[in-house]
């Protein structure tokens, strides 16, 4: 069993949040789907909090956009 602390927790759940909010958009506004856009908008949603529980970690947040390259 692995066991995640309550800042990975909170990252996860920000990301679902904006996924949940980007998905229903797409449905309502039947606007297509797109990975690159829904990755952007959680980095614009949440990049305050990405950044302070990246810095913990010692990963530099500028690398967080070289993933959203891997989705396109």
């Amino acid at each position: 069993m692995v066991e995640l602390n309550d800042d990975v927790l909170v990252a996860f759940g920000a990301g679902f949040a904006t996924l949940w909010k980007y998905h229903w958009r797409c449905v309502i506004d039947t606007e297509p789907w797109i990975p690159s856009a829904a990755f952007n908008m959680v980095q614009h949603d949440h990049h305050m909090l990405f950044s302070s529980l990246f810095s913990l970690t010692g990963v530099q947040t500028h690398n967080l956009a070289l993933y959203g390259d891997i989705l396109h």
